[in-house]
C-alpha cells in the first residue's frame, strides 16, 4: 500500500496494488473530499440527494428532469423549494446590501403568486424589458396577461405610468370611465 495515512480511502491502481487517495478520506462519520467531486459523470437518471435532521430531502437533485429541489423530491422547474414555514428563501448580507439577481437575454421576471388568491387575481408579475420596468397580473396559469400595465416605469426617462405602457411625462395616468384619478384628504 502506497501513499497510505490514517482514515484514507483506497483505490486499486493495477492488478497487485492499491493506492491511497490523499485527498479523500473517511473516518467512520465523515467523508471528506480536499479536492475537485463529479457526481454522476456518466449523466445517468439518478437522484442525488442531501439529509439534514429534520427533512430527507434537504437538497435533491432530480437526475430525469435536470430540476433541483429544496425540501422535495419533485421539483417542478429548474430550483423548486418548499417547506411549510413562511421563508423558504432568504438572501442576507451584513456588510452590504443583500441582492437577487434575474438576468434574462430578452427581459427578466419575477413572479409572486398567492396560491389561495381568487380567480385570475393572484398572480402579480415584475417584468424588465427593453429599459421598461413593469408590474402586471396574470392569469392563474401564467399564460396570458389579465392586465400588463398596472404600474410602468420608463428606466431611461424616469417617467412612470398606470395603466398605460408607454408613459409620456413624469406621471401618466390612463383609465377609462370619468373618475381616473381620485385624492382623498384625512382618516382612511
Amino acid at each position: 500500500l502506497t501513499g497510505s495515512t490514517n482514515n484514507t480511502i483506497t483505490t486499486v491502481t493495477g492488478a497487485d496494488a492499491i493506492q491511497g487517495e490523499a485527498n479523500l478520506t473517511f473516518d467512520g462519520s465523515t467523508l471528506s473530499c480536499d479536492g475537485a467531486a463529479v457526481f454522476n459523470d456518466s449523466g445517468a437518471d439518478v437522484d442525488f440527494r442531501i439529509e439534514s435532521d429534520g427533512n430527507a430531502n434537504m437538497f435533491f437533485v432530480d437526475g430525469g428532469t435536470n430540476n433541483i429541489g429544496i425540501g422535495t423530491t419533485t421539483p417542478n422547474t429548474w430550483a423548486s423549494a418548499t417547506d411549510t414555514t413562511n421563508t423558504i428563501l432568504q438572501i442576507a448580507d451584513g456588510s452590504a446590501g443583500a441582492r437577487l439577481v434575474a438576468q434574462g437575454a430578452t427581459g427578466a421576471h419575477l413572479d409572486l403568486v398567492d396560491s389561495g388568491g381568487a380567480s385570475n387575481d393572484k398572480h402579480l408579475n415584475f417584468k424588465v424589458d427593453a429599459g421598461i420596468g413593469k408590474f402586471g397580473s396574470l392569469e392563474d396559469d401564467g399564460g396570458a396577461w389579465v392586465d400588463e400595465n398596472i404600474l410602468v416605469m420608463d428606466m431611461g426617462s424616469g417617467n412612470v405610468g398606470i395603466g398605460t405602457a408607454t408613459p409620456a411625462y413624469n406621471l401618466t395616468v390612463y383609465g377609462s370611465g370619468n373618475s381616473i384619478v381620485q385624492i382623498l384628504a384625512g382618516a382612511t
